[in-house]
């Protein structure tokens, strides 16, 4: 393969690799509202080139301390293509780390934006304001009734991100209860989460109980 197809390769693996997994990561383990092909590959390209940026660095400062295992910047900026052919194990090694370090990073800052509480929602809306009102270390606990009369109780698990769409979902998380329609009855459920549909939510209500001394 020509050095300039072997380089384009290596820059190429090292944007889209680590920018991949950044959204994999994200997309998996918090709720992301749909964005256009554009911006996804706007992210991928600047979580890429961001992450490579930095492992491209340390593995250069590491050839500094260890010209014998990593690139040594200083010789392959006088000797250019000439050093890569002497040093060929040093110079996939490097690209090796970098790569390597590059996804850590990703995966690092990936799990920096969903820490935390999960849900996410336009910062004005009334499901933001209400649903992620955290008291004393714990979310809201819901009374949710549905359009067929039930009702059902729990604390805040997750919830959806948009407001106009009837197509997110609400958890409630343990304790869960559930009400007869005619609110007389009132029992425990098993399980520690309840996923409702968004379409069949009439109303809620929401109120903070703080933790028993």
């Amino acid at each position: 393969m020509p050095p300039t197809s072997l380089a384009a390769l290596v820059i190429f693996l090292l944007v889209t690799v680590p920018g991949y997994l950044h959204i994999r990561i994200v997309e998996t383990r918090n709720v992301r509202p749909p964005r256009g092909q554009l911006l996804e590959v706007v992210d991928l390209v600047c979580v890429g080139i961001g992450s490579s940026c930095l492992a491209c660095g340390g593995v250069l400062g590491l050839g500094q301390v260890l010209p014998g295992v990593f690139v040594n910047l200083p010789e392959l900026a006088a000797r250019n293509q000439l050093y890569l052919t002497e040093h060929p194990w040093q110079a996939l090694l490097s690209v090796f780390s970098a790569l390597l370090l590059s996804g850590a990073v990703a995966t690092a800052a990936a799990f920096m934006i969903i820490r935390g509480f999960r849900a996410r929602v336009s910062p004005g809306s009334v499901w933001n304001s209400v649903l992620t009102r955290v008291v004393a270390g714990r979310p809201p606990f819901l009374s949710v009734e549905l359009a067929d009369g039930r009702v059902f109780e729990g604390f805040v698990g997750a919830f959806g991100s948009h407001d106009t769409s009837l197509t997110d979902d609400l958890c409630l998380q343990e304790p869960l209860f559930s009400r007869s329609p005619d609110r007389t009855k009132r029992r425990e459920l098993p399980g520690s989460h309840l996923i409702i549909a968004r379409n069949q939510i009439v109303t809620i209500r929401a109120r903070n109980i703080p933790p028993t001394p």
